[in-house]
């Protein structure tokens, strides 16, 4: 308990509540939407839920929807005026997603027959990466198909799921944390607190507890946060269990699950995400004898992963360095974007594989963790990297001084 306190005390509080501040202003300040044109077919679709029945279809809701507005604030259609614009894209836009509504198993089972005819056309080798990719594609649609689309509002989720900044602000908790469990070699206090070794375990296990208690914590309150403000510009709270693939954005990305679940997976994958990079940091600093160095080495791994998942393309035979890619692990919401890669010609979803890596990086880097933590004690000996680096930076002195004279 007392380690809890030390590490999420007044400093971890301070630091959430400014990362709940600070997001909070980027939703308010966000001005990437025509707000005319968003509250237009906001209020054309609550009235189109209003007066949708069993035996009306979503097309014919939404037509008394947009009549009942243009009739309401008097709009001309001829007019050329900004409010009118932004009615005339209001009504498109919800015409749309009723269409889509009314046809979404037509639209599926078309996506799904395509598929089949791509796999049996004889195009492809059979196991082939290709034809095993349609084959699993062709699956997926079959296990939407009987969703309970409704025409609803599902904005404030879209706008959510694109938000991938929020699981970087998660992050700097995740930091703190790590570096919280190195205090004591800067207070002078390591050799008293790691003196046994029974107690270097028992610490060990109350700190892994710690690290996954403020995952969570800061993980719920982030996304929480940012779904209340959502749903409260974008409107939506009725439709929370409506299918999100009730969305046309959503198709294979969400399967069958409602907004609220969708946004649960989320949640849990950030969580995953934060604890996996917090293990390898952990890891990694174990090693350093200066956690600074430690937690550069740490930055430049990651910045070279990213720029391999940038530079690589997806038909690269490197591709597997792609998608198994600490990238995913700092965008979590790419990694439950629907897309299959091969290998050894399987066809693989890269929301199955991110979740399989990462549980693997994750177990790993718990298992070195425990071990360097446990097993070995602290000497502050450098090791091989900081010895290059304090001769790089001791080389650099030696060229300012000879500048200088």
């Amino acid at each position: 308990m007392a380690e809890l306190k030390r590490i999420v005390g007044k400093t971890y509080i301070g630091l959430l509540v400014c990362l709940l501040v600070f997001n909070m202003l980027i939703l308010v300040s966000d001005k990437t939407d025509d707000l005319q044109v968003t509250y237009a077919y906001i209020e054309m679709l609550n009235t189109a839920e209003g007066v949708k029945s069993d035996s009306k279809l979503s097309t014919e809701a939404a037509t008394i929807a947009w009549q009942e507005y243009f009739q309401k604030y008097e709009i001309n259609g001829s007019d050329s005026s900004d409010k009118t614009a932004a009615a005339k894209q209001a009504r498109e836009k919800l015409m749309q997603q009723a269409k889509y509504i009314d046809n979404y198993k037509g639209i599926i089972e078309d996506k799904r027959q395509t598929a089949i005819l791509y796999a049996t056309a004889g195009t492809y080798k059979k196991n082939s990466f290709e034809y095993n990719n349609l084959l699993k594609t062709q699956y997926d649609l079959s296990q939407i198909i009987d969703a309970d689309v409704q025409l609803s509002n599902g904005l404030w989720l879209e706008k959510l799921y694109k938000n991938n900044y929020i699981h970087l602000l998660t992050l700097i908790t995740c930091v703190y944390t790590v570096y919280m469990f190195f205090s004591e070699r800067k207070n002078g206090l390591y050799h008293i607190v790691h003196t046994g070794q029974s107690g270097r375990g028992v610490l060990f296990v109350k700190r892994s507890i710690i690290l996954l208690i403020q995952a969570v914590v800061t993980n719920v309150a982030l996304y929480t946060e940012s779904a209340v403000m959502l749903l409260n510009r974008y409107d939506g709270v009725k439709d929370l269990n409506v299918a999100a693939v009730s969305d046309e954005y959503f198709i294979l990305t969400s399967g069958k699950l409602s907004r609220i679940q969708f946004l649960g997976l989320i949640i849990l994958l950030s969580i995953l995400a934060n604890v996996v990079l917090s293990l390898v940091l952990w890891a990694i600093l174990l090693c350093f004898g200066n956690v600074n160095i430690g937690l550069f080495f740490y930055c430049c791994i990651c910045v070279a992963d990213v720029v391999i998942y940038k530079v690589i393309s997806a038909k690269s035979i490197l591709q597997i360095f792609k998608y198994l890619n600490v990238y995913y692990l700092f965008f979590p919401n790419k990694a439950a974007e629907y897309f299959n890669w091969g290998c050894f010609n399987i066809a693989v979803s890269l929301l199955t594989t991110t979740i399989i890596v990462s549980v693997f990086i994750g177990i790993l880097a718990l298992f070195a963790s425990a071990y360097i933590s446990i097993r070995k004690y602290f000497t502050g000996k450098m090791n091989i990297v900081e010895n290059a680096i304090e001769l790089i930076l001791t080389y650099i002195m030696r060229l300012m001084v000879k500048t200088n004279n």
